[in-house]
């Protein structure tokens, strides 16, 4: 079915929105963010057993809700400084250490975690598939990977936003 717009109402259909691959699963991009939307509001199915990229952002602040299954959530107390990492200014030993000292629990349905800017995270679907509904700012592309199991780099990875037919 097509999508109606209506007067300022626009209304699609869950296979409609955009998808978006990831090694992992996929994010279902319900709002886009800029210039469309003022948020950005995605649907984000893991395959256990894999896991998000352990991961910050300089300036996207999120919630995520999980809707379905039990996961792990890795968390740091502390930001990272953005700016000095960009500039290389953490050593490898820093990093380390920073990365063991990270807090893990068990994320439970129906339970919400919200990310402020520059704090590290990961989410990992360890015995069944999850999803996650998560709301941000629209930084979409503002993504610095600390690990990632499929070696991606840090910001947006064009190949996963293709349209496969």
């Amino acid at each position: 079915m097509e999508h109606a717009t209506l007067k300022g109402i626009d209304i699609r259909t869950l296979a409609e929105i955009k998808t978006v691959t990831k090694p992992w699963g996929w994010e279902k991009w319900i709002a886009d963010g800029k210039p469309n939307f003022p948020y950005a509001f995605k649907m984000i199915h893991i395959k256990a057993p894999h896991k998000t990229s352990l991961q910050f952002h300089e300036a996207k602040q999120e919630s995520n809700f999980l809707l379905k299954g039990n996961a792990r959530l890795y968390y740091g107390d502390e930001p990272i400084d953005a700016e000095r990492y960009k500039k290389g200014g953490y050593s490898k030993e820093e990093l380390d250490e920073i990365i063991s000292k990270l807090h893990v629990r068990e994320f439970k349905e129906g339970e919400v975690v919200h990310v402020k800017p520059c704090h590290i995270h990961r989410i990992e679907a360890v015995h069944e598939d999850i999803t996650l509904m998560e709301t941000s700012t629209t930084e979409l592309d503002d993504v610095f990977r600390l690990q990632d199991d499929a070696l991606r780099v840090h910001g947006k990875i064009e190949s996963e936003h293709q349209v496969h037919k």
